[in-house]
């Protein structure tokens, strides 16, 4: 789920919606290791990886949660929203992406919602698909929940959210909808109206890799990112395939 709030370290780890870190290997664990110092140094062990997991992900998201902040200040992004003028959004949508290494996709929506305008290149300046394009010019976002806490809230603070079923993600990379989406409201300084929002994505496989280079209990056992409900950050056990080792 998202959340609100300010710029400590604790809120960015509140606000990734993790609701846990699996391990994979769990059950082995406890029903191997009877000796309770054994199993004792394991829970420490899988605590401190923890913690350096939590540090791992501040580093990886607070890039694109600055730059979306950014983005968002930006005079021309504000000028071509209000003024509804869809070729200056994607110009300066690709010209964001082209110039970052921390999102590969960014969004505009207007104030009720639906998206108007996203990036037709890809972070690596090539074309993307016309088809994927328009694919998601036609989408409805309008009962996005992300997007309207933006245009609900009454500040102008990033709202960060780990999503399993992210449209983008699967339009433009294949995904199964694994991504991080950061999104910030546009408001108008001039008359202080919410114009829209601004959203950037972040493919899960950036954090996924963080969990591969940490090891867990020497190696012993394996991290999982999941969510609240249960579900896997996972793009085998999102698309289906396969089943989980915690079920």
């Amino acid at each position: 789920p998202s959340r609100t709030g300010g710029c400590t370290a604790l809120w960015i780890v509140c606000v990734l919606g993790i609701g846990a870190i699996g391990i994979g290997s769990w059950l082995a664990l406890t029903l191997s290791h009877v000796d309770n110092v054994n199993t004792s140094a394991t829970m420490y062990s899988l605590g401190d990886s923890g913690s350096a997991l939590a540090t791992e992900i501040e580093r990886t998201v607070r890039p694109a949660i600055r730059r979306t902040e950014i983005l968002a200040k930006n005079a021309d992004v504000i000028a071509a929203l209000t003024s509804g003028d869809i070729a200056s959004q994607t110009s300066l949508l690709n010209s964001g992406i082209c110039s970052a290494t921390e999102i590969d996709a960014i969004a505009l929506f207007k104030s009720d919602g639906n998206i108007t305008a996203i990036n037709t290149l890809y972070p690596s300046g090539q074309l993307i698909p016309l088809d994927k394009i328009a694919r998601l010019l036609t989408t409805d976002f309008t009962n996005s929940r992300l997007n309207q806490n933006c245009l609900r809230n009454d500040t102008d603070l990033p709202i960060l959210e780990f999503q399993t079923r992210c449209r983008i993600a699967k339009a433009l990379f294949n995904s199964s909808g694994l991504s991080v989406a950061c999104s910030v409201p546009v408001i108008d300084p001039a008359t202080g109206i919410r114009a829209g929002v601004i959203s950037s994505r972040i493919r899960f496989e950036r954090l996924n890799r963080l969990i591969e280079e940490q090891p867990i209990a020497g190696g012993a056992a394996h991290a999982y990112f999941i969510t609240d409900d249960g579900n896997y950050f996972s793009e085998a056990y999102n698309g289906g395939k396969g089943m989980p080792p915690v079920p």
